[in-house]
């Protein structure tokens, strides 16, 4: 008998930098006793209609750019939970509190209806049913990348770095890999972002089952994406492109 798939990835949102072809990040992984969000970009918008809050529910933060936080003051109407747990790098809860009161949000969260909790992010941490594990990555500012394991299956979730050691060390062996895509070969500007290329270099170096491409530039239109897509799978075959509303089960 085929062993039970023990994860569903819903990608809300999958783009960089501001929504024009598809909202900024937020990910979904569905575990079967918990709800864990990678990221809190415009993508956050749709988490309200697709949030099990019968579930724990945690939320965790890869770094303090706006792109990947300006969703956390939609949540004061998307979320409809008792708790929400938010974890990030040192600092997260002063950081997110600072961004989420007067004068930048009218509500600051002490008002909010629901219990929030803040926990800094170490190595290794046991979240409900799985087990999350973070490690720096290389970026303009601080930056974070995951791997989530639960129940024999594992995903990566890598944004916003440089081809590094710990996003391969973050991806072996996944059934899963999510990693930045932000530019092809040709428009790459020398940023602390990856290309197609190298996304698919991690995967080979990682020997990962699969790669989904995240977190285009902004200005990547479909022809874009194609091309990202090509050099990807050039060096890595089984890799995707991730689209807004795309649905994986792991």
């Amino acid at each position: 008998m085929p062993r039970k798939r023990s994860m569903k990835v819903l990608f809300l949102g999958t783009r960089g930098w501001y929504p024009k072809y598809g909202h900024t990040a937020c990910i979904m992984v569905s575990t079967p006793k918990a709800e864990l969000i990678f990221d809190c970009g415009t993508g956050a918008a749709r988490l309200k209609d697709r949030l099990d809050v019968s579930k724990e529910v945690h939320l965790f933060l890869s770094h303090f750019h706006l792109d990947h936080m300006v969703g956390l003051s939609f949540l004061l109407g998307a979320f409809r939970g008792k708790k929400l747990t938010i974890w990030g790098q040192q600092g997260v809860e002063k950081t997110v509190r600072n961004l989420l009161s007067p004068p930048y949000f009218p509500v600051t969260m002490d008002k909010w209806p629901f219990e929030i909790e803040f926990k800094e992010l170490e190595e290794k941490q046991k979240v409900a049913d799985a087990e999350v594990r973070a490690l720096p990555l290389v970026h303009s500012n601080p930056s974070i990348g995951f791997r989530i394991e639960q129940g024999g299956k594992s995903i990566a979730y890598i944004t916003d770095t440089k081809k590094c050691e710990n996003a391969v060390e973050l991806a072996k062996g996944v059934d899963l890999l999510m990693h930045e895509a932000t530019y092809s070969e040709r428009n790459y500007v020398g940023s602390s972002h990856c290309t197609g290329k190298e996304a698919g270099e991690v995967a080979q170096e990682a020997r990962t089952k699969s790669l989904v491409l995240i977190h285009n530039d902004a200005e990547c239109d479909e022809k874009c994406g194609r091309e990202i897509l090509k050099e990807a799978r050039a060096v890595f075959r089984e890799t995707e492109r991730a689209e807004d509303g795309m649905r994986i089960r792991v």
